[in-house]
This record gives structure tokens, C-alpha cells and sequence, in this order.
């Protein structure tokens, strides 16, 4: 997960746009700051908006540096950063991330 770039794919998202706070979407650069993906490739899918603003779980993300897809939740943070936990079964034994926003 640490080298994906993050490319207006929250758009992506399985969840209606009335449900979508405009906060998350955009472009992201994540902790590695560096990454590929392939064109057309969704790379984040499924999330399901919680009550709390700004916070998404139970979604999937794709990384393309090794082909496999992870379970993860997503919530923007006070200070505009996007706080990504990927995860394999259960968020306990996953891996935490704050990605920067490039654009909106």
C-alpha cells in the first residue's frame, strides 16, 4: 500500500453522492509520496459512509505495487490529511497511513 497514488478515484466509491462529503474527494498523495496505477483502474471501492462526517468503512483498496486488494476504512482529519487503514481480516492486523491531498 505505501506507493499508491491516490487519483480522483474517490469518486469511485460504491456509496450514493448524496452520501459523499465533498472533504474526501480528490486527489491524494499517500505516505510513500510516490506510485503508479494502471489508467482506468478503480483503486478503492465499496466504502459505506459512517455517522460520523468525513469517515468510510468497509471498503477495499487496490495496490497496484502487488496486485492484491486489502479491506480498508477511511477518514479525513482535522488537519485535511486522509487517515487510510488497510487491513487483512480485521483492522487490528492492518497498517495505518496519513495521505496528503494534491488537488480537490
Amino acid at each position: 500500500m505505501r506507493s499508491l497514488l491516490l487519483a480522483a478515484a474517490f469518486a469511485l466509491f460504491a456509496v450514493p453522492a448524496s452520501a459523499q462529503p465533498s472533504g474526501v474527494m480528490g486527489t491524494w498523495l499517500t505516505a510513500s509520496g510516490v506510485g503508479q496505477a494502471k489508467i482506468g483502474m478503480p483503486l478503492i471501492r465499496g466504502f459505506k459512509a459512517t455517522s460520523d462526517p468525513g469517515t468510510f468503512e468497509s471498503g477495499q483498496i487496490y495496490n497496484g505495487e502487488n496486485g492484491k486488494t486489502y479491506s480498508a476504512n477511511i477518514s479525513l482529519q482535522a488537519d485535511g490529511k486522509l487517515r487510510l487503514r488497510g487491513y487483512v481480516g480485521s483492522p487490528m492486523l492492518g497498517e495505518t497511513q496519513l495521505w496528503t491531498r494534491v488537488s480537490q
